[in-house]
């Protein structure tokens, strides 16, 4: 019994230690009465308890079925006030009966508050249709051509004459023609004249 107890301590010493000040370690002795069951706890501070104090709910309840084998409780949350404590309780048996219960209980209150920030900061209104910025302006022409290609569905050599209007009036409402010598080069990518190109945007 000793031994399963000096175990669980050095396992609750390195997660306290690795983890930091936010996270408590417990060690429920279910051989003590359910007044201290606590026999081991670092970072008490995190649920406001101390070495010698008594049960939770959890643990009174693995205590009144102590003779049955209990499953690991993992990664749930326990919300104490305007704490978020996330918690894993695991459980030992020595002789067929529950012994130990080992749980590690991490205050992640200033993780919420820090990923609400965040949601704060980098919500937007709409997504911009650009993959990457731009290296010059003729890499912007051929980012433009690509999306007036993507807004007809299908690739140029199939479209037809309203089709290659339809996507020259997005060129033209991108200010893509705006760009010097645009007209030669969308000309040359639709396989039409310059002088259609100017029909197109009428």
């Amino acid at each position: 019994m000793k031994e399963m107890f000096n175990v669980l301590t050095r396992m609750g010493d390195a997660i306290a230690k690795t983890f930091g000040d936010n996270c408590e370690v417990v060690v429920h002795n279910l051989n003590n009465e359910l007044e201290n069951t606590i026999s081991y706890i670092k970072n008490g501070h995190v649920s406001n308890r101390k070495l010698g104090d008594g049960a939770s709910a959890l643990v009174l309840n693995a205590f009144s079925h102590s003779d049955i084998k209990h499953e690991d409780k993992l990664n749930y949350i326990i919300r104490d006030g305007d704490k978020y404590i996330k918690c894993s309780s695991l459980f030992f048996n020595e002789n067929d009966t529950l012994s130990y219960i080992f749980a590690i209980n991490f205050d992640i209150s200033h993780l919420i508050r820090t990923q609400e920030a965040i949601n704060q900061l980098v919500v937007h209104e709409k997504e911009e249709q650009f993959d990457k910025f731009p290296v010059d302006v003729n890499d912007m022409l051929d980012r433009l051509i690509l999306q007036s290609v993507d807004k007809v569905g299908k690739p140029i050599d199939k479209m037809n004459y309203k089709e290659k209007s339809i996507a020259i009036k997005f060129l033209d409402e991108c200010g893509a023609f705006l760009i010097k010598k645009a007209g030669d080069k969308v000309a040359e990518v639709f396989g039409i004249s310059k002088y259609t190109i100017y029909n197109h945007m009428k």
